[in-house]
């Protein structure tokens, strides 16, 4: 769904829709169970335009200030006729809005992105413009500036008297600023425009900035320049987040231009005062001076441990393909070594797709047979991991066979999270309603599911798969994902394995609407993000690092200062709400004429929380809780010793609401009681739990059973039960 056509409502029925989501509100932020509640992160007065959800939304860690982009520019705003980005900052009036593109003269060159990356607090940008913004830039020409985005003043790293820079700068598809520490005080990029007296003229050269100063990488050890000019590392690879400059901007990759369909050899920069030569063979009887192909595709965040690819065999038992080099220590592993007699054939990798920051792990696909249940032909996933090498699955093919655009991994490196119409869990995701979705075309009906893999334990799992009513298969995915600016990756998942996106199936009882909704999906449970009542599509964009804000796209009014069917972005923000975006309506004097049309409907309120796969059945034998824990309201009896990480607690409401059990060393499990009734829940061991109870071979825990009542306050019981390790 385009969120930019979204169908405009009649005046009667908008004002129905302010007033009741105001004065029900009262003036208070509408909040669920789980302490989340909506806030408009988009300003209300567009102009017109709509958020772009083409391009991925970059938040800062803590979730207090986000980058987005808009269709078009807003009041004010000095940006290009394709768009422009846009910085919210939240404070308790609210969230303001700062456009910080660079203004721009189109006449002679459409600039599509003119910021180029963001720092990782998003207080600095390195943007383009045609326009001379400062003294030694060119009117009309090619000027590279870094943006102080607290203050707005700029600073001028290079300029250029025609437009070529511009041409190989700013477009989406080109990307050729590449690398960049987490503050942009040294960032890395590529042009053929001759911005440096020793730079080789008309051919890709690389430079970088370190505070202001430019300097051209491609140079040999000794200082001269190879005439065939250099390419950052990264430019002939589509891996996430591949850390071309390391984090304290002393190591940047490069090679000389990729071209004649070969690649040229893998160089580092050091310090902008060395270069060392990083693919020379190890086999025996190669001369170990001469460095031979390969093809940048990744290094940890500290540039000591490399990945690259390469055709040639530089270790004995080689076939070519992945290999892992340690810097510090110069052990060259061969990743990639084909079952049985290779012969003639070398390893082919279609795509790596990530290294995670410390270099121990790294993701790819490869047609080849090489782990595992892997057969040879389809494009298979593979994770690499401390020497040990696990077959992860197969993607369905086709664009499929590099992993597509949705994929995310978690800070730590241990979740993998991404999208596929394959079949790794051996789940039936077939359905006549997919036979196409935002990416992939599946005549064969296959939905695309959204897989999550644990690399420490290695295990897959589906998210988005309705296990309970596959009857509700639907395309599942992690759009937005890969932005324009900076590289970015939304954080579709965190290091406790939570996992954020966007799906067109009805995974608990509250998405009514038949459309596609965000989700958030943690230990087997999916929660609505959206509130599954929207009439058009909602997206999922971006997470805090630590998930207490998550923020997505929809073109539903879900505060009373929305007064439009544009798609805004909002924030579904734990412990948020914003009175000022929540006016108080005046009571009303009467009903005159259309004012008395319609009737109102509840005000859009954040979802509460289904249940997938949580209740089962059992003999237990209920203990009896002390009077004084029972509150009155509920109540909840289980088995006073198990054996084995699962046991079943039975609770008793006594009316309708929802019943959460959570504690130390329990996965959280959740159900909605839709009246006064017992329920069984099956409570399990979290990955903390199973390793104390294996260690110590009994363990006690106790299970905080909350439960939120539609009609009288909450109430809390705790029932304790203890555990012992299986014989």
């Amino acid at each position: 769904m385009d969120l930019r056509r979204s169908t405009p409502m009649s005046f009667a029925a908008c004002a129905v829709s302010l007033a009741v989501v105001a004065s029900a509100v009262g003036g208070v932020p509408a909040v669920a169970a789980e302490g989340r509640a909506y806030e408009m992160v988009s300003p209300p007065d567009k102009s017109g335009n709509t958020i772009d959800p083409r391009l991925t939304i970059q938040s800062t860690e803590g979730g207090d200030a986000v980058a987005y982009s808009a269709s078009g520019a807003f009041a004010g705003a000095a940006t290009s006729i394709n768009g422009g980005y846009y910085i919210a900052r939240r404070s308790d009036q609210g969230w303001s809005v700062d456009p910080i593109d660079a203004p721009q003269g189109n006449r002679d060159v459409q600039i599509a992105t003119p910021s180029l990356f963001l720092s990782d607090d998003l207080s600095w940008t390195v943007q383009f413009s045609t326009r001379a913004l400062l003294p030694g830039a060119v009117e009309g020409g090619g000027n590279l500036y870094r943006r102080d985005n607290l203050t707005g003043a700029r600073q001028l790293i290079a300029s250029a008297g025609d437009k070529t820079l511009a041409s190989e700068l700013v477009p989406v598809s080109t990307r050729r600023l590449l690398g960049a520490t987490g503050d942009l005080s040294h960032f890395a990029f590529m042009t053929t425009q001759q911005l440096h007296p020793d730079a080789t003229p008309v051919t890709l050269n690389a430079y970088e900035v370190v505070d202001g100063s430019l300097r051209l990488i491609n140079r040999a050890d000794d200082g001269s320049v190879d005439p065939g000019g250099g390419e950052l590392g990264s430019y002939s690879t589509d891996t996430r987040d591949s850390r071309p400059i390391s984090a304290d901007g002393r190591r940047v990759f490069f090679g000389a231009p990729y071209s004649a369909g070969d690649a040229a050899p893998l160089y580092m920069r050091l310090d902008g005062a060395r270069t060392i030569p990083l693919s020379l063979s190890q086999r025996r009887g190669d001369d170990p001076a001469i460095p031979h192909q390969a093809t940048f595709n990744g290094a940890s965040a500290d540039g000591s441990v490399v990945y690259f690819t390469s055709s040639d065999f530089l270790t004995d038992d080689d076939s070519g393909g992945l290999y892992r080099l340690d810097i510090e220590t110069g052990q060259l592993t061969h990743v990639t070594p084909l079952r049985g007699d290779p012969g003639d054939f070398s390893a082919v990798i279609y795509k790596v797709l990530y290294v995670t920051r410390d270099g121990s792990t790294v993701f790819f696909v490869s047609p080849n047979n090489l782990a595992g249940a892997a057969t040879s032909g389809p494009p298979n996933l593979y994770a690499y991991r401390d020497g040990e090498l696990d077959y992860v699955g197969a993607f369905a093919g086709g664009p499929e066979a590099g992993g597509g655009p949705t994929i995310a991994l978690s800070p730590n490196g241990r979740f993998l999270v991404f999208g596929s119409a394959g079949s790794f869990t051996g789940y039936d995701n077939t359905h006549p309603e997919c036979r196409a979705n935002l990416y992939f075309g599946n005549p064969d009906g296959t939905c695309t599911e959204v897989f999550l893999y644990d690399a420490w334990r290695k295990v897959v799992t589906c998210p988005s798969c309705a296990v309970e009513n596959p009857a509700e298969n639907r395309n599942s995915d992690l759009l937005p994902q890969l932005s324009s600016i900076s590289g970015h990756v939304s954080r579709a998942v965190l290091d406790d394995g939570r996992v954020f996106y966007t799906s067109g199936e009805k995974l608990v009882p509250d998405d009514v609407n038949g459309r596609r909704d965000v989700y958030q999906w943690q230990d087997g449970t999916n929660t609505l993000i959206s509130t599954g009542r929207s009439r058009e599509d909602s997206l999922f964009a971006e997470a805090s690092a630590d998930g207490r804000d998550v923020f997505f796209l929809t073109s539903e009014r879900l505060v009373g200062q929305d007064v439009d069917d544009e798609a805004d972005l909002y924030d579904a923000r734990q412990g948020g709400g914003l009175l000022s975006q929540n006016p108080v309506v005046p009571a009303a004097r009467g009903c005159e004429g259309d004012g008395c049309q319609g009737t109102a409907l509840p005000a859009p309120v954040l979802p509460t929380v289904g249940s997938l796969g949580l209740s089962g059945s059992g003999n237990e034998t209920s203990s009896t809780l002390p009077r004084a824990r029972r509150r009155g309201r509920v109540r909840a009896s289980a088995k006073r010793a198990v054996r084995g990480t699962v046991f079943t607690l039975t609770v008793k409401t006594t009316s309708k609401g929802r019943i959460a059990v959570s504690g130390k060393y329990l996965r959280s499990a959740r159900k909605v009681a839709s009246k006064s009734s017992a329920y069984r829940l099956r409570v399990r061991l979290n990955d903390e739990g199973i390793g104390t109870l294996r260690r110590r071979g009994r363990l006690t825990v106790n299970a905080k059973v909350r439960f939120t009542s539609d009609v009288s306050q909450a109430s809390t019981v705790v029932v304790r039960v203890t555990m012992a390790r299986r014989r």
